[in-house]
């Protein structure tokens, strides 16, 4: 947590990245910067009652409704990059709370990989992903029929074997695929509630971005006129920089 003042700015990080990514953003005095730490990430945890380790969108809205609460915020801002994106689009489906603002980088949640719906949203699928903590091949036989069915970009296939490339990796991306597998999100729902009650929503694309698809963001953004879709000069990686920017951009 950073700064102080009735104006929170609510962050969620991406895939293998930490709540601290969002510290170094310089803001005026009167904005609190609130990251989140997500399942599986630095030091966060589930609830012993928890067995399952999946994050419920009812825990979430619950979990940052109390933040609001405590931390004494009125106008609310959120910000997520990649997966963190997925948080904020659940966040953006709930009327709990008013938002003022939201602002998405390289975002996940707009279209659902098959190969991740299907290791982690079927009973199958789920355990072929966990049999390929300890047996590589499981893994390995995945990137060969995506290769042959054309399911991903060469991009995509490298990225999964760098995160698959151990045991540990491996099973931190079981992990996480089935901790945040409930997050899914009724997009027209989103865009109804953004219309009713004029939220800003800004979306940052990398335009060498090679992970995230980026024509599911562009049809959503044309049949949604309250929202913007900006492109910059960089990869999947957005730099501080750049998303301080926008944020800035997004609170004034």
């Amino acid at each position: 947590m950073k700064g102080t003042g009735s104006t929170g700015l609510i962050c969620f990080h991406g895939y293998g990245r930490k709540a601290d990514d969002f510290m170094p953003l310089n803001l005026p005095s009167g904005v609190k910067i609130i990251s989140i730490n997500l399942p599986f990430h630095s030091e966060s945890q589930f609830e012993e009652k928890n067995p399952e380790k999946t994050l419920w969108k009812e825990d979430l809205i619950h979990c940052v409704s109390k933040i609001i609460e405590d931390e004494k915020v009125e106008s609310i801002f959120l910000v997520g990059f990649s997966l963190g994106a997925k948080a904020v689009l659940t966040l953006l489906e709930t009327t709990k709370f008013s938002i003022q603002g939201a602002a998405l980088f390289a975002p996940d949640g707009f279209k659902s990989n098959p190969w991740y719906w299907f290791a982690s949203q079927t009973k199958f699928g789920e355990f072929l992903n966990r049999s390929s903590i300890r047996q590589p091949w499981v893994f390995n036989t995945f990137i060969t029929i995506s290769k042959i069915g054309g399911f991903a970009s060469v991009r995509q296939l490298n990225f999964a074997k760098q995160q698959m490339d151990s045991a540990e990796k491996r099973e931190l991306v079981f992990n996480i695929w089935r901790a945040h597998r409930k997050l899914n999100v009724n997009l027209n729902k989103i865009k109804s509630r953004i219309h009713r009650e004029d939220i800003l929503v800004r979306i940052i694309l990398g335009r060498f971005d090679k992970i995230i698809p980026s024509i599911p963001i562009h049809k959503w953004v044309e049949s949604s006129n309250e929202s913007l879709l900006i492109e910059e000069k960089c990869g999947h990686q957005i730099p501080i920089g750049i998303i301080e920017k926008h944020v800035l951009e997004l609170i004034q």
